[in-house]
């Protein structure tokens, strides 16, 4: 029997318990949790990205997790106040910094093993963000990844908002994913008012969507050279992303779309968009005819990257890293994103063009 893929496992709060919520692919359980005596068990023995989603709820709620693999705290970080900021009765507008508590990273032992640490503060734009590598020569044996420092609050802030003025916040969690999560606020709403959703509003949603899912292609394209070794091809995919942004601007009124998605449709010239993406194609394929003749860079890719299907599987990827699972190394996985950008382009093309039916 297949395993079903597990999308999402969180807990409300209710009056008299609380209540977790697990998703999957096609079901939904709700399990109620006392209360007084706040245990959770585990499902991380079978579902393995089950660890994350279950460490937020013991951070959020306080609610213990027995038979879990994994009981380190996710989003309190070393100096986190010894709070569980989602309860109800959590009302503090200002809180303190506690005493600092060690974390205990993952670590490989062995002759010649060695750590670096990387982060949490980059130079550079980005959250902030601790790596642990556990190395011996070049050779990775181990990565941990820390997130989190960054907590922002939101779901408590959104706690007691109508869903209409909850819009402006939910849209910008994530500027890189902001249609995304735009989309996401629109489908609740439009499944709890019975409002219908009109297919020239789907089409507008969806070339939306397909635009910003094709600018973070070309930051992928971008980014796995240089983290490689190649600078250059960051700086050619940055320039193509920001046109791209350029582009989404042009159909949403914003780089990042903001407030773009509603029941009203923006005009947009069919032309300009195929345009945009036929010289966007032409671009791209230079880009591959590039960086496809530099041996050095190859040689590193050849040998890295590699997930295999039961993994892949193991982990419920989806999206690109789902499909190019299997993938021998990161050379054909380079070559497999750039073709999912112009795959992108295909569908808006047959979207657009072909008018084909959305439903």
């Amino acid at each position: 029997m297949k395993q079903q893929r597990l999308i999402a496992r969180f807990a409300i709060e209710n009056s008299d318990n609380f209540e977790v919520i697990t998703l999957f692919d096609d079901e939904m359980k709700r399990e109620e949790i006392d209360k007084e005596n706040p245990i959770l068990e585990s499902i991380s023995s079978k579902y393995t990205t089950a660890t994350w989603f279950e460490r937020k709820i013991r951070d959020d709620f306080g609610i213990n997790i027995i038979n879990s693999y994994d009981n380190r705290p996710l989003v309190h970080h070393e100096r986190f106040p010894k709070i569980s900021p989602l309860k109800k009765d959590f009302k503090d507008e200002e809180i303190k910094f506690s005493e600092y508590t060690p974390y205990k990273y993952e670590t490989v032992k062995g002759d010649g093993v060695f750590e670096v640490a990387v982060g949490p503060i980059h130079a550079g734009i980005i959250e902030p963000g601790h790596f642990q590598f556990s190395q011996e020569g070049e050779r990775m044996l181990h990565l941990e990844v820390r997130h989190f420092y960054t907590y922002r609050g939101i779901e408590k802030s959104l706690e007691g908002k109508k869903l209409l003025d909850s819009r402006e916040m939910i849209e910008k969690i994530s500027g890189n994913e902001s249609i995304a999560y735009q989309l996401a606020l629109f489908d609740i709403i439009v499944q709890a008012s019975g409002v219908a959703y009109e297919y020239e509003l789907k089409k507008y949603h969806c070339l939306l969507l397909e635009t910003e899912r094709i600018i973070h292609h070309l930051t992928d394209i971008g980014f796995i050279p240089n983290d490689a070794g190649f600078g250059a091809a960051l700086s050619f995919a940055s320039q193509l992303t920001e046109d791209a942004r350029v582009f989404l601007k042009e159909i949403s009124n914003h780089i990042f779309g903001f407030g773009s998605i509603g029941f009203e449709t923006k005009e947009y010239d069919e032309k300009k968009i195929i345009d945009f993406l036929n010289t966007l194609e032409k671009k791209v394929k230079w880009f591959e005819d590039w960086i496809i003749d530099i041996p050095s860079l190859w040689a590193r890719f050849d040998t890295t990257g590699v997930l295999s299907r039961q993994k892949a599987r193991k982990y419920g990827v989806v999206g690109v890293v789902a499909r190019a699972s299997g993938k021998k190394s990161i050379a054909e996985i380079m070559i497999f994103t750039k073709n999912m950008v112009l795959f992108c382009k295909m569908k808006q093309l047959a979207m657009l063009v072909l008018d084909l039916n959305l439903e």
